[in-house]
């Protein structure tokens, strides 16, 4: 076997190891953190508890998930669970409910308006409601 054939298959032995583990931590925390994944909450509230006064002026937090997890379902698929999203910032209106958005897409128009890159093809902004 040449080197570069040893080098390839060393890789690939590597990342199939790699995969094996992440799959088995994952089969893990499914059946076996239900429990433990209801603090995580109040794990994050505490640090973003430290986080907001370190945030400047013109800072805007926006916190969200791509997908929704319920550990207590038999599945380690992703669920279709709702997911958060909470604004925070001097330059945010306190109190605004955004409702059940459509997408996720409403994050990335709301930041390309932020950001003044243009529109998205996808996703509704919501900066006109949380900013005064």
């Amino acid at each position: 076997m040449t080197t570069l054939r040893r080098i390839v298959a060393s890789i690939v032995a590597l990342l199939l190891v790699a995969a094996l583990i992440v799959g088995a931590r994952w089969l893990w925390i499914a059946l076996h953190v239900g429990a433990g994944y209801a603090a995580n909450p109040e794990r994050f509230d505490a640090r973003l508890a430290q986080a907001l006064p370190r945030l400047r002026d013109d800072d805007l937090l926006v916190v969200t998930a791509d997908h929704g997890n319920d550990p207590t379902t038999p599945s380690t698929d992703h669920a279709r669970e709702y997911v958060p999203l909470l604004v925070a910032g001097k330059r945010a209106k306190a109190g605004v409910d955004l409702g059940t958005r459509s997408s996720l897409a409403d994050v990335a128009q709301t930041l390309a308006e932020l950001f003044a890159v243009g529109r998205m093809t996808h996703g509704t902004s919501f900066l006109p409601e949380i900013t005064p």
